[in-house]
């Protein structure tokens, strides 16, 4: 399967280039007007990118690998969250879908159990990344409209140079549509269906019954949003924004049984035996909302959602749930408010200033009927609960000088300041009851930062750019670190552009990573340093009017990586002496710098249109190696594919007709998260995933203000690489969870 789904993106990245030469007309004795064509149709379809550098710069002089994903794009192929518009859009990043919060990767590296951790994620250039445990949400749990969203600037590789920690991976900044694209008052409803799975991971056709129907998968999404232009006094001034509610019940799936002994799973699964079928524990409920007011040069942004999930399994790595328990949930609640000045003083000079404030609040709820982690006057069970909370507030000031007679150079230099304070604990409750029974790990602090960089920009011939710069990152809490950037970007012909780039970046260790304790589980790692990586990558990139056909190789060394490792039998035992783990304690995890990561590989992409854009169409290919080392060994990275791309096509039939749109998403075979854990026997993969999407979006005839998109999705990969834990001595009895793999979806959007 995978040699045939490489063959595919092969085939669209050599192919469509030669249906656009021959379509377009593209000779060698191309007449003059025509090669003045190419070089328009060329200049309006060079993107422009402010991720890289904080300041608007074209796609080839950015020093970066960047990829814009537009609303178009959006609109066009059914996308409906950040995740989805990686896979089947963007170069070189991926998510993996763990039946609620993904995991995202880029370059053949993701990091199991990461939350986002690796990924800056920003939107209109706030970081939402959580300062407590560094997560980033990328799913529906981002609580982004995504009607709202103007474009989506990927910038892969490290990005610490201009943003600090946790731009290891990549940075992705959402920016979100001004007045005049979003006007008046928009309404919009969704709704999606999925059918059950058996035990084979087999779509079943829905009956009839109302039986039946209950085991379908059904999601909605209801919103309000808008925009609009006015006078704020005599400063011109637009709202845009918009509120919305997200639901979703996930169809009823198959596991299969595993036996253990007499284990109690909870009310929902026969004693001694995990597995069957979930019907109620697979949620998500998110009511969101983001605002943007402009007036003049101010800009204020407000950003707040509530998200209750719950799945239906335990991960390796965490407590045992009872099967399909709908009352084992994760709750969270974020908000954030950015108020910002961008004043152009002269065309050499301009200034940026911005203060922020962020809060969030994580409670974690874990139900199980088995001894595991209980106290032992709780034989029959207990809750585990996890409570965090976190609260940051910042400013930073900014400004850009552009010298010399033709503004050539241009210097910019940065400030920032931040304070946060953190709190998290762990507690057992009664099962019965839900009353705290014990509480541990309790954790508070405050803890103060900033950080200063810089960047100069030079142009010494209209063909070369050079680009280099560094930022000085200092935390009360967490240390100092130093990362700077060097790029070179040269034309090198008519519409050729060669880069390279050296770039550093790290990730801080997050509070709960060092400080987190659970008598029971986890011991805390005060002296944790700092996650490094150092880059090196090269491309070229060729425009041919609409055409643009980017190649590129890429290389980086990650030292210092944090991984959870198990305590020796001594250490264990060392622990419990010292009184800071439970006597009946038997496994305990400790976060530590034990590990690194050799990584490198090739990218390839190809995007063009035809038609005055009505045909449009693009494909994209990553190959990377990959490789974990640590105590001496090399491990294969899990989770990840190390082939992956993705290819679309649309066309606008024009009129009353609709705009039709494929994409499908294409990976390797991905080894499973436990299989390297120790006592695993054999390696064990989820198999290669090729997912289908058809898309047809449009306006009601007779009502242009009425707009609709019907979307399909199927997916012939049975499982992803996660494993189901059944809580058991033996680490090989596990389940890999299945994949929802066929979705039906339907949405209005009425503008009033």
């Amino acid at each position: 399967m995978m040699k045939v789904a490489v063959t595919i993106v092969a085939l669209c990245a050599t192919w469509l280039p030669a249906v656009a030469a021959r379509a377009e007309g593209v000779r060698d004795d191309v007449s003059e007007t025509g090669a003045d064509t190419a070089d328009l149709d060329a200049l309006l379809g060079e993107t422009v990118s402010s991720t890289a550098s904080k300041s608007a710069q074209a796609s080839t002089a950015v020093p970066a690998t960047t990829v814009n994903v537009t609303a178009e794009d959006l609109r066009r192929y059914g996308i409906r969250t950040l995740a989805e518009a990686y896979n089947f859009l963007a170069l070189g990043i991926v998510a993996e879908d763990t039946l609620g919060q993904g995991e995202v990767g880029s370059r053949g590296v993701l990091f199991t159990n990461d939350a986002g951790k690796h990924v800056l994620l920003l939107i209109d250039g706030h970081v939402t990344n959580d300062q407590r445990n560094g997560a980033s949400f990328h799913t529906q749990a981002a609580g982004i409209p995504i009607e709202l969203i103007d474009h989506i600037e990927i910038m892969l590789g490290p990005g610490s140079v201009l943003y600090g920690a946790n731009a290891t991976l990549g940075v992705v900044n959402v920016v979100t549509k001004r007045a005049k694209d979003y006007g008046g008052l928009q309404l919009i409803a969704e709704s999606a269906l999925s059918p059950s799975e058996n035990q084979a991971h087999q779509p079943v056709a829905p009956g009839l019954s109302a039986q039946d129907l209950r085991r379908v998968g059904r999601g909605y999404r209801v919103g309000l949003g808008g925009g609009r232009s006015f006078h704020l006094g005599d400063l011109p001034a637009e709202l845009t924004g918009q509120l919305e509610y997200f639901d979703l019940t996930g169809p009823q799936l198959g596991w299969s049984p595993i036996a253990n002994g007499n284990f109690n799973y909870g009310p929902y699964a026969p004693i001694g035996t995990w597995g069957g079928a979930t019907k109620q524990s697979l949620y998500q409920r998110i009511p969101s909302g983001y605002l943007r007011l402009q007036a003049g040069d101010w800009q204020l942004t407000l950003h707040g959602l509530y998200a209750r999930t719950s799945k239906p399994y335990s991960r390796v790595q965490e407590f045992l749930r009872d099967f399909d328990d709908p009352g084992s949930t994760n709750d969270r609640a974020y908000g954030a408010v950015d108020l910002s000045w961008n004043r152009v003083i002269s065309t050499r000079v301009s200034t940026f200033a911005r203060v922020y404030g962020d809060a969030s609040n994580e409670n974690n709820r874990i139900r199980g009927h088995t001894f595991f982690g209980c106290l032992g006057s709780q034989p029959n069970g207990c809750i585990h609960t996890s409570n965090g909370s976190a609260e940051w507030f910042g400013t930073e000031l900014q400004t850009t000088v552009k010298w010399l007679a033709d503004l050539s150079m241009s210097s910019m230099v940065g400030f920032e300041g931040r304070v946060r304070r953190v709190s998290f604990k762990n507690g057992i409750s009664d099962l019965t009851t839900g009353a705290p029974v014990d509480e541990f790990g309790s954790y508070r602090a405050v803890s103060t930062g900033g950080a200063v960089y810089g960047q100069q920009v030079y142009s010494p011939a209209p063909a070369l750019t050079l680009n280099a710069g560094g930022r000085w990152d200092f935390d009360s809490q967490l240390g100092q670190r130093v990362s700077p950037r060097a790029a070179a970007a040269v034309d090198v012909w008519h519409g050729g552009t060669a880069k390279v780039v050296y770039s550093e970046a790290f990730r801080a260790p997050t509070f709960e990573e060092r400080n987190l304790t659970n008598r029971y589980l986890v011991l805390s790692a005060p002296t944790l340093a700092a996650e490094i990586v150092r880059s090196l990558e090269a491309s070229f990139q060729q425009r041919l009017g609409r055409q643009r056909l980017l190649v590129g190789a890429f290389r980086s060394w990650w030292s210092n990586v944090v991984q959870s490792e198990r305590l020796s039998q001594a250490e264990l035992s060392a622990g419990q002496r010292a009184g800071l783990l439970d006597s009946s304690t038997v496994s305990v995890s400790q976060f530590r710098n034990v590990a690194r990561v050799d990584n490198y590989g090739v990218n390839a992409s190809y995007e063009g249109n035809l038609h005055d854009g009505r045909l449009s169409y693009g494909a994209n290919l990553t190959a990377t190696y990959a490789r974990l080392i640590t105590g001496g060994a090399t491990k294969l990275m899990t989770v990840t594919p190390s082939v992956f791309g993705n290819a679309r096509l649309s066309y606008d039939f024009g009129g009353a007709r609709p705009v039709v749109g494929f994409a499908t998403q294409i990976t390797g075979r991905r080894l499973a998260d436990y299989s390297q854990d120790p006592g695993v026997t054999a390696l064990r993969y989820a198999p290669p995933t090729v997912d289908l999407r058809l898309t047809a979006s449009g306006r009601v005839p007779r009502l242009g203000a009425l707009q609709y998109r019907i979307s399909a999705n199927y997916a012939f990969t049975t499982t992803n690489p996660y494993a189901a834990s059944t809580g058991g001595a033996d680490p090989n009895k596990v389940e890999l969870i299945p994949v929802n793999r066929a979705t039906v979806l339907f949405g209005l959007q009425y503008g009033f």
